[in-house]
């Protein structure tokens, strides 16, 4: 690559000494400094320009077509090579380029060298590299390496006759604890060195380029995650662009396009380099020229998007494809254009006629549980009976299944378990005399030749009963209730990993249930997950229910062994249950005593500023209210009436309550006369607008207060 400076302009006079060029007095001091701090991962670059000299000195003696060679570092041979039989460097040029700027490519764009540092950068990543040269017949190896001054040293190691054709190879010593990153940048960095691959020898599993469209020197990258990398390709090297650099606004085209990943080549030299050659210089023309070369990609990938769906070989090939590049045509043009595969218009989801009754498709998550519901994944048509259309995970296995199959959950769940841990399951339905209708609709909708018949491939496993001295075992299948404070995400969730629970040797509270959704409760509205929540939580607090009490979920049949069996009882009889217990503990004259309590505390919390004035007022009735209030709680007879008081006060403030037994209103008229005597008391009090809502509590206004008295000299 052509690397020339700035063109310095003279003066034309007399007094002035000649132009000169500047130059080191003594270069070896800075010469190790320069290499030590040029790079910001200096293995990675290392790997890329010993390699890329490698291909270009294979070009140079058109012998391109040949692949160069690069040793990988093992235990026995720690080192990273790269051997070309290319041109090869004799004696005198071998010295000569083993200095820091010496290069043969700086004044042509054919190669992409040219700042004369990329055989030295094994001195920016240790203390030696070793260069070994045939050159017509005489084979030199030279040492690079650091002196006990730290500077920079060349020592011939031998000169000698050989047979063998022109080529040259530089070794780089690697520590052990680096091996691992060499390979990884030899896969990484060297993507593009494909024509041919480089041979090694141990084996790389090198990137293939994942493009859903392509052009004339680009091609769109298929992105995996939310935001994706485009690279600017120059000669066999690529670098990353950073569209910030690049865009004219924000969410402009040029971003779209960028964070959307797209693969550019641009001839050698039209893109500004640092001399480290691990970025891209943003000057003004190397942003012209990704701009342009972005606008031709632009109208190319508009243009061809209907034609690349109409070229898919099914319908579903089809949607996949609008999937992955919807979004950016979107970003690109500002709307969504209508897009139609042999006349029918394409989405994310598209509904098409079908002999499948229905098909369900299970995640691959399921198989590590015990137990397994088809109806949470079953998907049916709409109400014309079309299929919807959709694009699945690529790890997956398909089945066709009669719609009369027994048993299939089970047989479905330790099938995939055993044989296909990390596929999801897809099962496609078919009625009597509709099986090679079915196979072949979906062979042409999905382009999946479907060989497994679920009747056929899946066994019908024999079930294992245990039993203990001729007695079977009783058990039930069971959703649990996961509480929301035990999930990260704060809500409740019915979880089937329990799968069938031990009825004799287990307990807890149960419900029905009916696809994940609680049903037929005579206190909790059916569906409110949070609700139920909220109730067991106020059961557990007050110990009502034990701490430890699994809450489960039957469905279906299920719920009938639970409902007859001692050990577990329904959520409606556990609140029946405390009501019972408050009749038998709580006279009315004790909850109306705690009514009082309970108002007083919350009058005295939400008003506690009037209590902590810095000036001299009436605390008498403040403190008689305290005193009561403490000496009430002290006398309760037991601390389960306390209890049993506040659980049946948490379920009436959600609704639930006994009938007759109103007793949260009483509360809130009991709070309401504590006010009205206690500003009876401090009528100045009144008139600042003290609040009632402890949310509203503002300094301004005990400030007011203050004021108040000492104007009015209170």
């Amino acid at each position: 690559m052509k690397v020339h400076g700035d063109q310095i302009n003279e003066v034309d006079s007399a007094n002035l000494m000649a132009k000169v060029a500047m130059g080191i007095d003594k270069p070896e001091k800075i010469i190790l400094n320069t290499l030590v701090s040029l790079y910001t991962v200096p293995w990675k670059a290392g790997v890329v320009e010993l390699v890329t000299n490698a291909v270009e000195a294979m070009d140079m003696a058109d012998r391109g077509h040949i692949p160069i060679y690069i040793h990988l570092p093992t235990m026995l041979e720690p080192y990273y090579s790269v051997t070309d039989t290319g041109i090869g460097i004799g004696r005198d040029n071998l010295i000569k380029y083993n200095n820091l700027g010496a290069s043969t490519k700086d004044e042509d764009n054919e190669t992409e060298g040219g700042f004369g540092l990329g055989m030295k950068v094994g001195l920016a990543i240790g203390e030696e590299y070793t260069v070994i040269s045939r050159y017509e017949g005489t084979e030199c190896a030279i040492t690079c390496y650091k002196d006990e001054y730290n500077i920079p040293s060349i020592v011939q190691l031998y000169e000698r006759s050989t047979t063998e054709r022109n080529g040259t190879e530089v070794r780089i010593p690697v520590p052990e604890g680096t091996f691992d990153d060499v390979k990884k940048y030899v896969k990484e960095s060297l993507q593009y060195f494909n024509d041919p691959r480089p041979e090694t020898n141990l084996e790389v599993e090198w990137p293939e380029n994942n493009y859903t469209q392509t052009g004339e020197g680009w091609g769109l990258i298929k992105r995996e995650g939310y935001r994706g990398q485009s690279r600017i390709i120059m000669g066999r090297r690529w670098y990353p662009v950073d569209s910030d650099q690049v865009r004219e606004d924000r969410l402009d085209k040029y971003s779209y396009l960028l964070d959307h990943g797209v693969d550019i080549h641009v001839p050698i030299g039209s893109v500004k380099l640092p001399m480290s050659r691990e970025s891209i210089l943003y000057v003004d023309t190397t942003i012209e020229v990704i701009r342009k070369k972005a606008d031709k990609v632009i109208d190319e990938v508009i243009d061809g998007f209907q034609k690349d769906i109409e070229k898919q070989p099914n319908i579903y090939q089809a949607i996949k494809m609008f999937k992955e590049s919807a979004s950016l045509i979107q970003g690109l043009t500002k709307k969504l254009a209508d897009v139609t595969y042999k006349g029918v218009a394409i989405n994310r989801i598209v509904y098409c006629k079908s002999p499948c009754p229905k098909l369900v498709v299970v995640p691959q998550y399921r198989w590590r549980y015990k137990s397994l519901s088809l109806q949470d994944y079953t998907i049916s048509g709409n109400v014309n009976g079309d299929l919807p259309i959709t694009v699945y995970d690529k790890n997956y296995q398909v089945f066709i299944i009669h719609e009369s199959t027994k048993k299939v959950p089970s047989r479905l769940l330790r099938y995939m378990h055993e044989h296909h841990p990390n596929d999801q399951a897809i099962l496609f339905y078919y009625k009597d005399n509709t099986k090679a209708k079915v196979r072949r609709w979906v062979y042409t909708t999905y382009g999946w030749k479907v060989t497994q018949d679920f009747g056929d491939v899946v066994p019908d496993y024999k079930v294992q009963r245990n039993t203990t001295s001729g007695v079977q075992r009783k058990t039930a299948k069971a959703l649990e209730f996961i509480e929301s404070k035990q999930r990260m995400w704060n809500t409740p969730w019915w979880s089937d990993k329990q799968g069938e629970i031990d009825l004799d040797n287990s307990t807890g509270v149960w419900i029905n249930v009916r696809k994940r959704t609680l049903q037929d409760s005579k206190y909790i509205y059916d569906g409110h997950d949070s609700q139920l929540d909220k109730v067991i939580q106020s059961l557990k607090k007050y110990d009502i229910v034990p701490v430890s009490t699994p809450i489960y979920g039957c469905p279906g049949s299920h719920k009938n062994k639970l409902k007859d069996h001692p050990n577990f009882i329904h959520i409606d009889e556990a609140i029946n249950q405390l009501f019972e217990l408050k009749k038998d503990m709580l006279t009315p004259l004790t909850i109306s005593k705690m009514n009082y309590v309970k108002s007083m505390s919350e009058f005295i919390g939400d008003h506690k500023e009037i209590f902590s004035l810095d000036i001299a007022i009436d605390k008498s009735y403040y403190s008689l209210c305290k005193q009561r209030a403490l000496t009430f709680n002290k006398n309760l007879n037991a601390k389960s009436i306390y209890d049993i008081y506040n659980a049946c006060l948490q379920l009436n403030g959600m609704g639930i309550r006994e009938k007759g037994n109103e007793y949260g209103d009483d509360l809130v008229l009991k709070s309401e006369a504590l006010s009205k005597k206690f500003f009876k008391r401090y009528p100045l009090l009144k008139h600042v607008n003290l609040p009632y809502d402890p949310k509203n509590e503002h300094a301004y206004i005990v400030e007011d207060y203050i004021n108040l008295k000492e104007n009015c000299n209170v």
